[in-house]
């Protein structure tokens, strides 16, 4: 395995650890914001015994609350019928399940049109098939998921590598997890984030 794989492997492991595991499920002094995907874990240990549970009828199913706004979700679990189920959670905690739950964060809900968005690219052709160029669409890439491109796949010699600069940058406004792995096709980059966008 070369070195650039190695050194991915590792940072996905650290970046995936979770801070539940660490003992970080309270935001204070010295600790950081929760991921949305803190939520999961939230929802798994407190709500699945009726929601998503066939034989409870009245509660809505993961599925329904993901079409919910956060917003809503929140309202639930702070003032509405679900209150009593969220006692002993933080104000954090709480908002992190709603989030988790609607694939979107609080106060996000214009944040990813494109209309909204700054500094946004004056040229936007058609999209060209994407087999046609250089493939960086996940991490398997092959049949037998060998997590590498070969030369002709990334169109990239071994001796540019070092030569390499970043050429622009993107953030999601308010965005704090990312879920899934980039792709890159057509000369468009692809990327998801927990604001929903």
């Amino acid at each position: 395995m070369n070195k650039f794989l190695w050194l991915s492997a590792v940072i996905s492991v650290i970046a995936t650890t979770p801070l539940y595991a660490q003992g970080l499920m309270e935001t204070g002094p010295g600790n950081r914001r929760l991921g949305s995907e803190f939520g999961f874990i939230i929802f798994q240990e407190r709500c699945t015994s009726c929601h998503g549970n066939p034989a409870v009828e009245k509660a809505p199913t993961p599925a329904m609350l993901r079409e919910m706004p956060p917003e809503r979700i929140y309202a639930a679990l702070t003032s509405g019928a679900m209150q009593v189920h969220a006692q002993g959670l933080t104000e954090e905690q709480i908002a992190r399940v709603a989030e988790s739950m609607s694939g979107r964060l609080l106060g996000t809900e214009a944040k990813g049109d494109a209309s909204t968005m700054p500094n946004q690219c004056g040229h936007n052709p058609p999209m060209a098939d994407p087999a046609a160029g250089s493939i960086w669409n996940g991490w398997g890439a092959t049949a037998g998921n060998t997590r590498n491109k070969t030369p002709s796949q990334a169109r990239l010699k071994v001796r540019d590598i070092p030569r390499l600069k970043l050429k622009w940058a993107f953030g999601f406004d308010k965005g704090m997890s990312s879920f899934g792995q980039p792709a890159v096709a057509s000369g468009r980059g692809f990327v998801g984030s927990d604001t929903g966008y």
